[in-house]
């Protein structure tokens, strides 16, 4: 059985491109795990990808890096009941290997098995501050459910935040020695190399979310302010999306922030020259995540 244990959002395509450069070159097994906001069952998310064509993207990376592996998981779904079903079913279509849910009712979890014997689920709450108590009822409620393949957790790394060793919640590693499932770890950006370590002396992996964003958004900024390259229509873009501004920028700057929700908004000039910097900025991250994790 082949072991993933880090796991990265294709917040970009030259991020999904990077996720299957790095597996191919290193042949270390990685996961794409898409949030409904960036890769849309059946409408585009903000990364121009929907499931077809986020499949035909992948396809083209597969033959592009043959000894790639990667698996494909879907992030955040929700409650797990009829309401989601739509969704599950679309992503059974295109690949979609596991499942977040944030509840799942064994009943329902049973009877999505009977149409699609081959998904797996991974349960844990969609929330930052769930308490150890909290996520130990639900493990206890879909433990012994066919199928239940990772039961996922917040590690304490905050996902606007820089910095993250004094963040860890030893509470939540502790307690996670009782759940006999594998643990993945939501979410570990900005997390230290002491971090990553400690993490993974409890749990088998990890999600990196918006941090790649981030990095690119930075290598844009830099990159334009270094040629002079005009990235007014992308930051006006990011300053007016008030939801996303007010949930992740804080005290950063607004488009270093969100702006990887907006790169239809950049020029094609520069995507196109900065596209070297970024792929090399955003594998040489990547690479370190994996090293530093696996090796804890």
């Amino acid at each position: 059985m082949i072991e993933y244990k880090v796991f990265f959002c294709p917040v970009s395509i030259e991020a999904t491109e990077a996720v299957f450069y790095l597996s191919h070159e290193m042949g270390w097994p990685l996961g794409l795990v898409a949030s409904l906001g960036q890769v849309g069952p059946f409408d585009k998310g903000y990364t121009g990808f929907d499931n077809e064509n986020f499949q035909e993207a992948c396809e083209n990376f597969r033959l592009l890096y043959p000894r790639t592996n990667v698996c494909w998981c879907r992030d955040h779904l929700g409650k797990g009941d009829e309401n989601v079903y739509s969704v599950i079913n679309r992503d059974q279509k295109f690949g979609v290997s596991c499942t977040h849910l944030h509840t799942l009712n064994p009943e329902y979890a049973l009877n999505v098995l009977k149409d699609h014997p081959d998904v797996q689920f991974e349960v844990g709450p969609g929330e930052a501050d769930a308490t150890p108590d909290e996520i130990d009822a639900l493990y206890r409620a879909v433990y012994d459910l066919p199928n239940f393949a990772w039961l996922s957790f917040p590690t304490g790394c905050r996902i606007n935040s820089l910095g993250n060793d004094n963040n860890i919640n030893g509470r939540m590693l502790e307690y996670s020695r009782r759940w006999v499932v594998r643990l993945r770890g939501h979410n570990s950006d900005y997390a230290s190399d002491r971090a990553l370590i400690t993490l993974h002396r409890y749990i088998d992996g990890i999600n990196i979310a918006p941090q790649f964003g981030v990095i690119q958004s930075c290598v844009y900024l830099t990159f334009a302010r270094m040629y002079g390259l005009d990235v007014e229509p992308w930051e006006l873009a990011c300053w007016r999306d008030e939801r996303n501004r007010k949930r992740w920028a804080k005290d950063w700057n607004v488009t270093q922030a969100v702006g990887h929700y907006h790169f239809d908004s950049l020029n094609d000039e520069l995507r196109t020259e900065a596209r070297p910097l970024v792929m090399e900025t955003l594998l040489t991250s990547m690479r370190h995540y994996y090293e530093t994790f696996t090796r804890g």
